[in-house]
């Protein structure tokens, strides 16, 4: 009579893992894209101060 128990608890402790993976991964891919942003933001303003001649 335990193991269903126990098995049940497992299935969903497993659900709550996988949930809390996809949700780090979703947050780590917008970190992903903001950084990508800032970089290509970073270098598009490098160019216009080497651009000055200075």
């Amino acid at each position: 009579m335990l193991l269903p128990l126990v098995l049940l608890l497992t299935a969903r402790a497993a659900a709550v893992l996988a949930d809390v993976f996809k949700r780090a991964n979703q947050r780590a891919g917008d970190l992903a894209e903001v950084a990508d942003q800032a970089r290509a933001r970073g270098q598009t303003c490098e160019q216009a101060y080497r651009s000055l001649g200075n």
